[in-house]
């Protein structure tokens, strides 16, 4: 037994009996460790302040969107003739207004897309005189697959970092829509998906011939309305179209949705292929409203056959995107920031452990008379790595807490803003178009007609009151007064 327990010893000795040499390989081992624990940390760190970062961007440019007046884009023609125009002086003046919301923010622009499908800028942040500045209608030869993908698509996104003569940018972009005549009825995606299957279940019971039949029919069983489901072969050759019968026979794999829009049958075949099934945007012309919207399709192969049906989205053509640059380079320097405490956390890691070596060889060295303190070298280790792990997770438990009470405080005021603008929207289409025509209609409003006009106005809780102050020109003030206090009225009301 006693030898046993020594050749035990001998074959793992305790800590602070090993030898210099043995000492220092284990430091170095667990050095690398703790550095490939620490990049491993860093990289985490960056990817999720990254994400954090684009969604807050995203977030904020919805909430400047919701503060567009799409009419006034609609007013606009993407050329010179807009720099006279009312509506693209106020839409100037808000866009500046923005741009100084957040240091971080180097432009704020409005981008248009022509009918042969070139982007183009409405207007955006920079004054006249500045060399960044892009007039009305300037093209934006640079757009990449992305930036035509909102107007496609009708969904925001960031992207980025991406370059342009500007410069290089994380881009943050929202679609505008303009005011849909067609939205009431519109199919759902679900609803597509629902019919697709409904026409796989029909070939297994069926067969092919019978289902492409059905699908031909404009009045079949797989179209209502808007929504229809058509057909491929693999090589993407029509087979059956319940809208466009023409098409059948023919291969349009090559082209895209519309000028210099994307090639989204590629995308249908190449899901088709890859994953048997899923979900394609693009643009398409829609039966009922008789224009082109963005749309959603699902898609399913079965067997030799790819059955689509897609969904109008609803919210009318995309109008314009609302888009906002932040520079890459400062961008990387936040993310920079983020490196911070998983680097710090892995040098004080480090440092416990070398000194710990170092205090662990001169105790062998010294033997009995090393001192006392020396004698507790391991728990006072233990304590030490445990404090700085327990910072670094206290740390990191803070951090994610704040970034949780801002994303919830951000949502919430998304959603109360939204609320708000919705409120002025209405007030400005209705309460305030009324009362406008009411002053248009008349040359002359008295005081008692608008008191009368503006009872059924007060109704409205968004609005605590209305007032009228009639426009008098100077040569006339004296006459209104006088008619004012006849009338009663204080002068000091006048």
């Amino acid at each position: 037994m006693t030898r046993t327990a020594a050749l035990g010893t001998a074959e793992q000795p305790p800590l602070g009996s090993l030898p210099p040499r043995r000492l220092t390989q284990i430091a170095v081992g667990l050095t690398v460790l703790i550095l490939l624990g620490g990049a491993l940390g860093s990289w985490w760190a960056v990817r999720l302040t990254d994400r954090e970062m684009r969604d807050r961007l995203l977030l904020k440019t919805r909430l400047l969107a919701e503060s567009v007046n799409v009419e006034r884009i609609l007013a606009l023609s993407g050329d010179e003739s807009d720099l006279g125009k009312a509506e693209y002086q106020r839409l100037k003046k808000q866009f500046i207004t923005m741009a100084k919301a957040n240091r971080h923010w180097r432009f704020v622009y409005l981008m248009g897309r022509h009918a042969d499908g070139r982007l183009f800028i409405f207007l955006d942040n920079e004054p006249p005189d500045s060399e960044d500045y892009s007039p009305p209608g300037d093209i934006f030869y640079e757009a990449t697959q992305s930036d035509w993908r909102v107007f496609t698509t009708g969904s925001a996104q960031v992207t980025g970092p991406v370059a342009d003569r500007w410069g290089s940018w994380i881009s943050a972009q929202v679609p505008l829509f303009e005011p849909s005549q067609n939205t009431q009825g519109n199919a759902l995606p679900a609803d597509a998906r629902t019919l697709v299957k409904q026409a796989a279940a029909f070939y297994r019971t069926h067969g092919r011939e019978r289902l492409l039949e059905e699908l031909a029919k404009p009045d079949g069983l797989f179209r209502r309305d808007d929504l229809y489901t058509f057909a491929y072969d693999l090589d993407m050759t029509f087979l059956a179209h319940p809208v466009k019968p023409e098409l059948v026979g023919q291969s349009w794999i090559d082209r895209p949705d519309r000028p210099g829009g994307i090639l989204f049958r590629n995308d249908i075949q190449h899901l088709a292929l890859s994953t048997g099934s899923g979900w394609v945007s693009y643009e398409y012309d829609n039966p009922i409203s008789k224009q082109v919207e963005p749309k959603i399709t699902f898609v399913q192969r079965i067997d030799e056959m790819i059955l689509c049906a897609g969904a109008y989205r609803g919210q009318g053509r995309v109008a314009a995107v609302l888009g906002i640059d932040q520079d890459a380079r400062d961008w990387t320097i936040q993310l920079a920031y983020a490196v911070i405490p998983p680097l710090a956390l892995t040098c004080a890691l480090v440092l416990i452990l070398w000194v710990g070596k170092t205090l662990l060889a001169k105790r062998i060295r010294s033997g009995d008379r090393a001192p006392s303190p020396l004698h507790h070298l391991e728990p006072a280790l233990a304590l030490a790595f445990g404090i700085a792990l327990t910072l670094f997770a206290a740390w990191s438990a803070h951090h994610r807490e704040s970034h949780r009470r801002i994303w919830t405080f951000t949502e919430l005021a998304a959603s109360r803003t939204e609320t708000i603008s919705e409120i002025f929207r209405g007030l400005r289409d209705i309460e305030l178009e009324g009362l406008a025509s009411f002053f248009a209609s008349s040359a002359d409003v008295s005081a008692e007609e608008f008191q009368r006009y503006s009872t059924y106005l007060t109704r409205n809780a968004a609005v605590r009151s209305w007032g009228w102050a009639p426009v008098v020109a100077a040569t006339d003030a004296a006459r209104f007064v006088a008619a004012a206090q006849a009338a009663g009225l204080e002068p000091g009301l006048i």
